[in-house]
């Protein structure tokens, strides 16, 4: 895996290759004020699989969570062991008052990837939803004590989610994000939660019409 840093302008200014990842499906990672965090899950590559995206879950992987400096002068990755997971994406991540690295977005076990794989590889039912299972998830990591652990915070199946750019790595109190059809819904929609007051709004769409990744465009 390969990090890298541009400016403002765009310009490349910074290359590093990180090891330790050894083909597992990184397809986002999450940054705070001073940290990056990577996280390295359960779903990796398996050329014996026969699928067209030959990713599967395995118990054997050793998952782990990366925490690494921003700034490369103070060290490099320390990799943290955690129960079996995988995240597709992250909402936002910042640091807490304690010091501790809180990360949000879609937690997925290995049942909701099963679903998610069959989707992506042609094998599922007619009709079914690209996620199933995926809930939001809040990990709190401890750097110092070299600890994380994740929490479940709703009940509603989601994916795609989207906070308003400028609170990148800051604590933001609104989130978005896609919600998809389950055992108590027959529809798709999106929901805004509010992070401070913890509740919650779902749009409902009428009855397919699907919700493609949302964009955020802050009001001028």
């Amino acid at each position: 895996m390969t990090y890298h840093v541009a400016d403002a302008s765009g310009r490349l200014v910074h290359s590093e290759v990180i090891e330790g990842p050894n083909g597992s499906v990184i397809h986002d990672f999450a940054i705070t004020e001073n940290y990056v965090i990577w996280f390295d899950p359960n779903v990796a590559l398996d050329l014996h699989s026969n699928l067209a995206f030959p990713y599967t879950w395995q118990r054997e992987y050793r998952g782990r969570i990366g925490v690494m400096p921003r700034d490369r002068s103070k060290g490099g990755v320390q990799w943290i062991d955690v129960d079996p997971y995988y995240m597709l994406h992250f909402s936002n991540a910042w640091e807490d008052a304690d010091g501790h690295l809180v990360v949000e977005g879609p937690f997925f076990d290995e049942a909701a990837w099963g679903k998610a794989s069959a989707f992506i590889n042609g094998a599922a039912p007619q009709g079914a939803a690209p996620v199933s299972g995926a809930k939001r998830s809040r990990w709190i990591i401890d750097p110092r004590q070299g600890t994380a652990r994740v929490g479940l915070l709703d009940d509603l199946t989601i994916e795609f989610p989207m906070i308003h750019p400028g609170f990148t790595g800051r604590q933001n109190r609104f989130a978005y994000a896609v919600v998809f059809p389950d055992a108590t819904r027959a529809g798709y929609g999106i929901v805004k939660y509010d992070m401070e007051y913890d509740r919650r709004w779902v749009l409902d769409l009428p009855i397919g019409v699907y919700a493609g990744e949302p964009c955020f465009v802050p009001d001028p």
